[in-house]
């Protein structure tokens, strides 16, 4: 007996007095269906996966060692007192650097121990952020006379 046939044994309709059912033989194939595609359009339509997991596999592989490199530059250039991420997103400072662990400071008297290899130095993007904020107070501050003095007037 097929699996074929043992599936539709074990699945089929059950009647408390019937006997049980006997294999079946598998339908017939459609006759209406469509033939399948002649030539080598279709091997290529087949291949096409494969040849852009060839091209798409090795670009992804370049980029991610590209970026553990620049992760490791930045590992290698950190020292005590730096301000520091983790991957889980914790923010602190370095208090000690090892090769495998490192100790970071929360905040007063809480310090933590972390796998030196998640952590990495905070960007100085949040200082540029803080000059774009002055410079942005800066321009509301000489806009808003200009503001007020339009709306006096109507």
């Amino acid at each position: 007996m097929s699996a074929y046939a043992l599936f539709q044994t074990n699945l089929g309709p059950k009647a408390d007095n019937a006997a049980p059912q006997t294999a079946t033989t598998q339908p017939a194939p459609d006759s209406h269906a469509a033939p399948a595609a002649a030539g080598g359009s279709s091997s290529i339509m087949n291949s096409l996966p494969i040849l852009l997991l060839v091209v798409m596999v090795p670009m992804l592989l370049l980029s991610s060692r590209k970026g553990n490199k620049r992760e490791e530059a930045a590992r290698a250039a950190m020292k005590k007192g730096d301000r520091v991420t983790s991957d889980s997103g914790l923010i602190g400072e370095l208090v000690e650097l090892g090769e495998k662990t490192s100790k970071v400071k929360l905040a007063p008297g809480i310090t933590v121990e972390m796998m030196t290899n998640k952590l990495l130095p905070v960007v100085a993007a949040a200082a540029a952020k803080d000059d774009k904020l002055k410079d942005l107070k800066d321009a509301k501050s000489s806009a808003a006379p200009a503001a007020i003095v339009s709306a006096e007037k109507k």
